[in-house]
């Protein structure tokens, strides 16, 4: 797909936390992944309801979506890599665009900005399972530092065909335990492990925070200005 034209060029796609009412537009996008594409192993599109259940259970990782003029037109976030306490630092990623939105360097920054925050949070460890084929995603996944690392052959039966799954790993930095904002954050048990330092380190910096609704970071790509909009609660 070409770029943009040069109406887009004033257009601003905002990167954001997803919301509850993002929910349906959120459903709307994954619904055809589910009926007419092997991308998902998801054979029935979410309701409103459901996807608002998955925007509230990935709030310990990250959930984003990304709104062109106003309109979500792709989403991206991170789930728990295993439920066993030693693999907490690891998580798996997902991102997902409308028709409209591919094409355009706006699932790379998406993306990006759904890494940044997982190092943010202290999780080391990203982990991404692509059904085969599909060229595509394996390509940006490639581009963004993932490294092939596993092939789940004939896993999956999805549109009258066997189908593989691969496996890719990208090293998130860091050393030692990871570490997430806020003590709120964590596990009961590893925030018992961390230690009370790290509570009155996440405690200051959410007070710090409360100052400010959200933060921004401004960038361009492929035509379009990239505002990345990270809302905090403020503690007031």
């Amino acid at each position: 797909m070409s770029g943009p034209d040069s109406s887009s060029d004033s257009s601003e796609l905002i990167i954001r936390d997803a919301l509850p009412t993002d929910a349906a537009s959120c459903a709307e996008i994954y619904g055809p992944y589910c009926t007419s594409s092997i991308i998902t192993f998801e054979l029935v599109p979410l309701t409103s309801t459901e996807m608002a259940q998955r925007i509230a259970a990935a709030q310990s990782h990250a959930f984003l979506v990304a709104e062109l003029d106003g309109i979500v037109v792709g989403y991206a976030y991170a789930g728990a890599f295993n439920p066993r306490l030693a693999y907490r630092w690891s998580c798996t990623t997902t991102v997902y665009l409308s028709p409209t939105a591919r094409g355009k360097g706006i699932g790379k920054a998406l993306y990006q900005a759904l890494l940044d925050r997982l190092r943010d949070r202290g999780y080391r460890q990203a982990f991404a399972g692509i059904s085969q084929p599909n060229a595509a995603s394996n390509g940006i996944h490639e581009k963004m530092g993932f490294e092939r690392v596993a092939r789940y052959r004939r896993v999956g039966w999805k549109l009258g065909k066997w189908h593989d799954v691969v496996w890719y790993q990208l090293d998130l930095g860091g050393e030692g335990e990871g570490r997430k904002r806020g003590s709120h954050r964590l596990n009961r048990d590893s925030a018992e492990a961390s230690g009370t330092a790290r509570a009155a380190r996440g405690e200051r910096a959410m007070r710090k925070r409360s100052r400010d609704k959200r933060s921004r970071v401004m960038f361009r790509i492929s035509g379009y200005a990239v505002l990345v909009v990270e809302l905090y609660a403020t503690t007031q």
